[in-house]
């Protein structure tokens, strides 16, 4: 069996306008083959696999993209009422979308239930973002702050795709309850509307930016549990 013993180093690297990192180090133009070789690919085809996704880099949405692929956002491609789908992990209603990835995948249904349990815990029900504001009703109590754009981050994940974390700070009097630091990731690399996103939150954004097993996730408020569960089945 072909293996390979490289490390595997998760790092990111910030957009220029990012004022989180302002001295942060010039951004890469392509991925290091060698940093990003999957530890669980232990054979050939495996690695060739990777190493050709990265250099074709013609998959934003599965994090395949080259640095100089990414452009700046605004809080205007999140803007919408969104519900959380951890209710819907919860009362079954996504059990069929869990066997559906065990068919294909190296869990079984009860184990991706587990995993996604994890990532998408949230007592915030309901997002709504209307211009530079953000709403958030977590247990029946609804919060709002004012935020700013404050660029973004790529994340080099170890199994050798990328990710983008668009970041918003909030400003001004921040009520209890309001997150200072706003992540989203929506699997897109430039400006567009969100399908769906993962969000992340806290303090700041260097705390933020660690957080990777959990990843709470919505959806528009004006899709009905059936849409939701079409809509994950079709990805």
């Amino acid at each position: 069996m072909w293996t390979c013993s490289s490390s595997i180093r998760r790092k990111w690297v910030d957009s220029p306008r990012s004022s989180t990192r302002p001295h942060a180090k010039a951004a890469k133009t392509i991925i290091s083959v060698t940093e990003q070789l999957p530890e669980n690919h232990k054979t050939l085809l495996g690695w060739l696999t990777t190493i050709t996704n990265q250099a074709l880099a013609d998959d934003p949405q599965h994090g395949w993209f080259l640095t100089q692929q990414v452009k700046d956002r605004t809080i205007a491609d999140y803007a919408g009422q969104w519900r959380s789908v951890y209710p819907l992990l919860k009362n079954g209603k996504l059990r069929g979308v869990m066997e559906h990835k065990a068919a294909t995948g190296d869990k079984t249904a009860d184990e991706y239930t587990a995993y996604y349990d994890a990532g998408y815990k949230t007592d915030t029900e309901t997002i709504t973002i209307e211009g530079d504001r953000m709403a958030f009703t977590t247990n029946g109590r609804k919060v709002t702050a004012t935020y700013r754009y404050d660029g973004h981050r790529i994340l080099d994940y170890a199994k050798g795709n990328r990710g983008v974390r668009y970041l918003f700070t909030a400003t001004g009097d921040v009520p209890q309850g309001a997150p200072k630091a706003v992540q989203f990731s929506d699997h897109g690399i430039a400006p567009g509307k969100a399908a769906h996103f993962h969000i992340f939150t806290g303090d700041s954004h260097d705390e933020v930016i660690k957080q990777m097993e959990h990843w709470p996730t919505y959806y528009p408020a004006s899709m009905s549990d059936d849409e939701i569960v079409k809509e994950m089945l079709a990805h």
